[in-house]
């Protein structure tokens, strides 16, 4: 990016990349639920909510790759970026709060 004679943002901001820093993120997460001895209930929320992240996080990445391999624009890439932006920071988040608590 540095050395690029015409410097782009688009081409430094990849959203795969961030969709593969949620990943894992919340992979890491649900290691470190599974590792610690919780209450039930807030144990299995904290599942349920990493094990849905997980699931949004790779639903936003198929769309990404699919939208690689056509040439039809069937699905809008700046709404694609703004969501992997939202789920990374969500994981994020989610990984600070269980750090923390």
């Amino acid at each position: 990016m540095i050395l690029m004679k015409e410097k782009s943002f688009d081409t430094a901001f990849v959203p795969i990349d961030f969709i593969f820093f949620g990943l894992t993120l919340s992979i890491s997460n649900f290691n470190e639920i599974n590792a610690e001895r919780l209450e039930c209930k807030k144990q299995d929320f904290n599942q349920f909510f990493t094990i849905m992240i997980i699931i949004f996080l790779a639903v936003d990445l198929g769309c990404l790759y699919f939208q690689d391999i056509t040439t039809s624009s069937l699905l809008d890439i700046n709404a694609l970026k703004i969501t992997s932006i939202f789920l990374s920071l969500t994981s994020l988040g989610f990984s600070y709060k269980l750090i923390n608590s």
